[in-house]
């Protein structure tokens, strides 16, 4: 669930890394619960430690505001379906990059989750799919 994550948001982290995004779909959900209204929808909580205590703000709209400019949300690549899948993810709306998880994407390579299956050959697409992206806004 990743409004498990909000403490953290609210406590004044400028992002989160988050594992095992394997399509835009969950791209979407990741990004609804990290970003305010009308960008995503993240829970209002003006009195956090992000916002100041609400007092650096002049209303909770300009908080909101500037806490999505300031926000970085960002997939982690680490399964064969997320790569197979990693234009489509860099698409969505919030999104403001990938970060790619070796450790876990060696371990997706594994044919039928069986160990003693040769691995499969993956071919990270990184450079087209990020220089595509540059296009859309992606910080």
């Amino acid at each position: 669930d990743p409004r498990g994550f909000y403490n953290y948001l609210d406590s004044g982290a400028d992002g989160m890394i988050f594992p095992h995004v394997r399509n835009a779909s969950e791209a979407r959900a990741v990004v609804n619960a990290s970003l305010f209204p009308p960008l995503g929808m993240r829970g209002a909580l003006t009195s956090s430690r992000a916002s100041r205590y609400g007092t650096a703000y002049a209303t909770p709209a300009d908080y909101y505001k500037a806490a999505n400019e300031a926000t970085w949300v960002l997939p982690m690549i680490e399964d064969v379906e997320a790569v197979d899948a990693v234009d489509e993810i860099l698409t969505v709306p919030g999104v403001s990059g990938i970060f790619v998880g070796p450790g876990d994407m060696g371990l997706s390579r594994i044919a039928g989750g069986r160990t003693d299956a040769p691995p499969r050959r993956i071919r990270f697409p990184a450079g087209g799919s990020v220089d595509r992206r540059k296009d859309t806004g992606c910080r």
